[in-house]
């Protein structure tokens, strides 16, 4: 389970709001499987961080996980993605989707 200490340290120290903004652009099934091996209180934590929406998503997702079998594999995997995403807003380098609309005013056709 170090990877699910790794998660809960990075959720927790790092930015409350660069950490909510990179959590929401993650898939709803790719956070529950991150979330899944969390404690109780922690999981609680990083689910506040979304949300109300999302937060209900992950948490059917997180219903659905639990009934799956669900391999070690499957869970490092998922996880270490998560972890490098977080990781990249500690160097300044996360992901962005937003898109800059360009200044139509001074284009001449």
């Amino acid at each position: 389970m170090m990877l699910n200490n790794t998660l809960v340290k990075l959720i927790k120290t790092l930015p409350r709001i660069d950490v909510q903004n990179s959590l929401m652009t993650l898939s709803d099934r790719e956070l529950s499987l991150a979330f899944l091996y969390m404690d109780e209180n922690d999981r609680a934590y990083a689910l506040s961080l979304l949300s109300k929406e999302k937060r209900r998503r992950v948490g059917e997702e997180l219903i659905l996980q639990e009934r799956l079998s669900i391999t070690q594999e499957q869970y490092r995997k998922t996880t270490e993605s998560v972890i490098i995403k977080l990781r990249l807003l500690r160097r300044g380098g996360g992901f962005t989707s937003y898109l800059r609309p360009k200044n139509y005013r001074n284009k001449k056709d």
